[in-house]
């Protein structure tokens, strides 16, 4: 299954994209980024971008539609990237958007790149393990593993956990590890065993 994060606002289009994302097969994990809270920028906490009631409101729908739901603090890199420039510019009489900015360089970058983080995993659980020798390691195994048919080969560790299961600790964390598929096991050209991904 694929996975997405969903930037959540609280409002109907996160909403509705979270749910159509869900729909056509794939795994939604919620997110929510604070980025201020309303006295930092000297306004009322209600009717705001980005207010409390927001994020309960996206943590609700993340809820209802069975997702797993994330809250990302960006408050001080949105206050040193976004409040302090736009200040420095208010000051030298010019009418920046703090909008763009924060698409730019909060939205499309800091969350792109916990996206990014989020979405690729560093280890996995495998049960139903399935040792070609009939024999249990006794000890982490370094082998390289494949995740998907024409995926490459990965370097990883491999922890037995009893003689049905293990967990995977990938080199470097790999996308779209999937719960279902299979787990291969190589050292060189030779199958050491396999399991599925959980």
């Amino acid at each position: 299954m694929k996975r997405a994060l969903i930037a959540m606002s609280g409002g109907v289009d996160s909403s509705v994209a979270a749910y159509l994302a869900q729909r056509e097969g794939y795994e939604c994990i919620g997110c929510t980024m604070k980025l201020y809270t309303n006295t930092d920028a000297g306004i009322s906490e209600k009717h705001t971008c980005c207010s409390l009631d927001d994020v309960e409101d996206a943590r609700a729908v993340a809820y209802r539609l069975g997702m797993r739901y994330c809250f990302f603090n960006f408050s001080e890199g949105f206050r040193e990237r976004v409040m302090l420039p736009f200040a420095a510019d208010y000051r030298r009489a010019r009418t920046p958007n703090p909008c763009i900015e924060c698409n730019r360089r909060m939205k499309f970058n800091a969350l792109f790149r916990r996206a990014e983080e989020d979405l690729c995993r560093g280890e996995a659980a495998v049960s139903d393990v399935n040792w070609i020798s009939g024999d249990t390691p006794e000890a982490p195994l370094r082998c390289a593993v494949k995740i998907r048919y024409r995926a490459r080969e990965q370097a990883a560790t491999v922890y037995p956990q009893g003689s049905r299961c293990a967990r995977i600790v990938f080199d470097t964390p790999q996308r779209a590890v999937t719960p279902g598929q299979a787990a291969v096991f190589y050292d060189g050209d030779t199958v050491l065993g396999g399991g599925t991904i959980e």
